[in-house]
C-alpha cells in the first residue's frame, strides 16, 4: 500500500469514524501526504487539532491545551550527524501565523512561558533524533513540539530510552517509526502566566523497528516496537502537585535557555541551601517575527531543599514503564496505527 494512499486513507476514515477529531487546519512546510515521517494512517485523536507536515516531523497541536495531541518521525542512522544542539528554544511562527492567518485569538507559546513552573520544557521529537544539520535540530526546539515534563522524567527516564532507541539503530542496523505524546488521564493543573498550558499525568511512546532495507509502509502491530507509558512524576515517585517543593528544588538548574539566548543564574549552595537570581523578561513587537530581549531584575528564592520523602527511584529505568499497543490506545484515547 503506497505512502500517499495511505494519507488519503486516513482522512477518509476521519470523515466517517464516530470519535473523529476536527482537524482545524494544516500547516505545511512540506507536503503532508508525501511527508516520510507519517508513512502509516496517522494517529485518530478525539481532540481538536491543527496538523503541522514538516521536514523533520509530522505533529498534531491542540491550541486549546496549547501542547501536541502527537508526534510522529522516522529515524535512521542518516538522521543522526554531528550537528550541535542548538537549544534555540522559540515560539512556532509557523503557527503563530496561522492563528493570525485565520484570525484566532489562540498564540503560540514562548519558551519563557514555562519559567519559575519548575517543569521542562520536554521534546516530544528529541533532539538527539535529528543532529544531521542545524535547522533540522532547530526546529526540535519550537515550542509546539514542547509539552510539561518534570526533570526527572525529561532529564532521566525520558532521555534515556531516546538514548537507547538511536544506539539501537546505529548498531543493530534498524530503522524506527517513532510515536509520542501525552496522556491526560488526571488532573495536574495548568502553567504559564495564564494558566492555560496543561500538564500532562503521563506520556506515551511507542517505538516501531525494522531492518535498514526494508520500507516503512510494512509496518504493522506484528512488527517489532518499544512502547511505554511514563509517569510525570518526580524522582522520589510523587506527582509535581502532592511535592511542588521537591519538583523546584531537586533539580538546581545551571542556566535558564530562552530562544537561543543562555542567560546564566547567580547561584550559591552550602549542602542545604539553594538560592538563585533570575534577571528575564520578554518584550514582543506584536507584528514581527523577531524576538526583542529587555532584562530587568526578578528575584526568586528556593530556600532549601525539601526532605526526600519516599525512596528515590532510579535514573535509568525505563523499562519498568513498558507496556504494550493496546494499552496505549486504551489510556491515550488514539488510534495508532
Amino acid at each position: 500500500m503506497s505512502h500517499k494512499f495511505n494519507l488519503i486513507l486516513f482522512f477518509f476514515f476521519l470523515s466517517i469514524t464516530s470519535i473523529q477529531a476536527k482537524i482545524e487546519g494544516v500547516i505545511e512546510k512540506i507536503p503532508l501526504l508525501t511527508n516520510p515521517n507519517l508513512p502509516k494512517i496517522a494517529p485518530v485523536t478525539k481532540e481538536n487539532e491543527i496538523i503541522i507536515s514538516r521536514e523533520e516531523y509530522v505533529l498534531s497541536y491542540n491550541k486549546e491545551k496549547r501542547i501536541p495531541n502527537w508526534v510522529s518521525w522516522t529515524l535512521n542512522k542518516e538522521d543522526l550527524g554531528d550537528a550541535e544542539r542548538s537549544s534555540s528554544f522559540s515560539r512556532d511562527f509557523d503557527l503563530e501565523k496561522y492563528f493570525k492567518e485565520k484570525r484566532l485569538p489562540n498564540k503560540a507559546v514562548t519558551s519563557t512561558e514555562y519559567a519559575k513552573s519548575c517543569f521542562d520544557r520536554g521534546h516530544q521529537v528529541p533532539s538527539g533524533d535529528r543532529t544531521k544539520n542545524y535547522v533540522n535540530n532547530k526546529s526540535t526546539f519550537y515550542m509546539s513540539n514542547m509539552a510539561p515534563q518534570t526533570p526527572y522524567l525529561n532529564r532521566y527516564l525520558w532521555k534515556n530510552l531516546e538514548v537507547y532507541t538511536r544506539n539501537y539503530i546505529l548498531t543493530k542496523n534498524k530503522k524506527a517509526y517513532v510515536i509520542a505524546g501525552p496522556i491526560l488521564d488526571q488532573e495536574l493543573g495548568y502553567l504559564g502566566p495564564k494558566k492555560d498550558i496543561l500538564i500532562p499525568s503521563k506520556f506515551f511512546k511507542i517505538i516501531f523497528f525494522i531492518d535498514e532495507k526494508e520500507k516503512f509502509e510494512s509496518i504493522s502491530d506484528k512488527t517489532e516496537y518499544i512502547a511505554v507509558i511514563m509517569p510525570n512524576i518526580l524522582n522520589n515517585g510523587t506527582i509535581p502537585n502532592e511535592d511542588f517543593i521537591h519538583s523546584c528544588q531537586s533539580f538546581a538548574l545551571n542556566d535558564v535557555e530562552i530562544e537561543g539566548e543562555t542567560i546564566a543564574l547567580e547561584s550559591s549552595s552550602n549542602h542545604s541551601n539553594v538560592s538563585t537570581s533570575i534577571s528575564i523578561s520578554l518584550q514582543i513587537e506584536a507584528e514581527q517575527k523577531k524576538e526583542e530581549w529587555t532584562l530587568i531584575d526578578e528575584s526568586r528564592d528556593e530556600a532549601r531543599q525539601a526532605p526526600q520523602r519516599g525512596k528515590i527511584l532510579q535514573y535509568n529505568n525505563w523499562q519498568d514503564f513498558k507496556t504494550n499497543l493496546n494499552e496505549i490506545e486504551k489510556v491515550s484515547g488514539l488510534k495508532l496505527i
